[in-house]
């Protein structure tokens, strides 16, 4: 919740903001980088850390029968995962953070990152300067940079400014956004995109435009009819 309030005021005041999710989150952690994060972070349970990476973990299939015992990895649905993988996002956190300051101009716009277990969100004028600098991966497919006071083709210069790759963002901002169907992108080609939608959804919480909150308002309220007519039935 406290992520997507920042997003909703990043929108408000056109801070401009990334969204970003590690990639394969908890299974795609490397095991040596977890360690180092648990020396560095959270030295306390570095013991428990090991004695876990070495009891390994079982892996079911369909109707319960037992396919692998695998040892490494971080299975989703641990208890203790949410642990190690959290002191493994902190550690890139802090190694970005020093990176950043150790290249960073003084005076240069900054950002805060933030993070809800693998999915990521960095706000403020230096977000895409910060990220940049991530220290760790995220997944391509699921970028999106979002920016309510510049146009598309700002958008996509400050991108490139930062020597990334602008086709590995999905796009939302002052006049377009890359998540509208091909009916709506036609629309605001032919000058009409003010009415229409604009924004993201930040870990669910609907972030954008009179329009979009509106149409959010709308679906949730129609799902949650649907959700009582099921109960009744």
């Amino acid at each position: 919740e406290c992520l997507g309030w920042m997003a909703r005021l990043c929108w408000d005041k056109k801070v401009p903001f990334v969204i970003g999710d590690v990639e394969n989150g908890f299974p795609g952690c490397k095991i040596s980088e977890v360690l180092e994060a648990m020396e560095a972070v959270l030295p306390c349970m570095l013991p428990s850390f090991l004695r876990w990476c070495e009891r390994g973990y079982r892996a079911y299939g369909t109707g319960g029968a037992r396919v692998d015992h695998v040892v490494g990895g971080m299975p989703e649905g641990d208890p203790c995962v949410h642990i190690f993988f959290g002191a493994f996002v902190v550690r890139k956190v802090q190694q970005t953070s020093e990176a950043v300051r150790a290249t960073g101009a003084a005076g240069e716009a900054q950002a805060a990152p933030s993070a809800y277990a693998d999915d990521g969100g960095i706000f403020g004028h230096g977000a895409l300067a910060w990220r940049r600098q991530w220290k760790g991966t995220f997944s391509v497919k699921d970028n999106q940079y979002v920016d309510a006071g510049r146009s598309w083709e700002q958008c996509r210069q400050l991108i490139r400014e930062q020597d990334l790759d602008p086709d590995e963002y999905r796009i939302t901002c002052a006049d377009w956004s890359d998540d509208w169907t091909d009916e709506q992108k036609a629309q605001a080609r032919r000058g009409d995109a003010a009415e229409l939608p604009r924004g993201v959804k930040d870990l669910g919480m609907p972030v954008g435009n009179a329009p979009f909150m509106a149409a959010a308002v709308q679906a949730a309220a129609e799902g949650g009819v649907m959700d009582d007519l099921h109960a009744l039935r």
